[in-house]
């Protein structure tokens, strides 16, 4: 199990990991445009975004999970603040400490850019309340 930040050499496996997260909870974004994605994909390069990361999780060749965040600079009280705001591991690959490996990656990564703390947005689940509990 490797965790590191996507590059723009990933979007092929990231756009796999959005087509299994919808097999596996269809429930979750019922809806995935595969050409929507594409699209979008082609007009950003990652690489030109330094404080934006989408941590990955992968095993086997495959991503089994992800953890996009960003860091921004304040202007009011120029402080750095960095926000979490998507988290997700198949759920085959869940219970198995991945979340907490993509966070641990974050955190280090918010040191390094010298963000004074980071938001969390946590979605409305039961499951997702039960894994930020724990």
């Amino acid at each position: 199990m490797i965790i590191r930040h996507m590059s723009s050499k990933d979007i092929k496996l990231l756009k796999e990991l959005q087509i299994n997260m919808h097999l596996e909870e269809p429930t979750l974004h019922p809806v995935f445009d595969e050409v929507a994605f594409d699209e979008k994909f082609s007009k950003y390069k990652i690489e030109d975004f330094p404080l934006n990361k989408i941590f990955l999780c992968i095993e086997d060749g495959k991503i089994i999970g992800r953890l996009d965040c960003i860091v921004e600079q304040s202007f009011i009280d120029f402080e750095r603040v960095a926000y979490i705001d998507w988290v997700f591991v198949l759920k085959s690959h869940r219970n198995k400490g991945i979340a907490k490996k993509l966070f641990e990656k974050a955190e280090s990564f918010f040191k390094k850019e010298d963000a004074c703390l980071y938001y969390l947005f946590v979605a409305e689940t039961d499951e997702a309340r039960g894994f930020y509990k724990s």
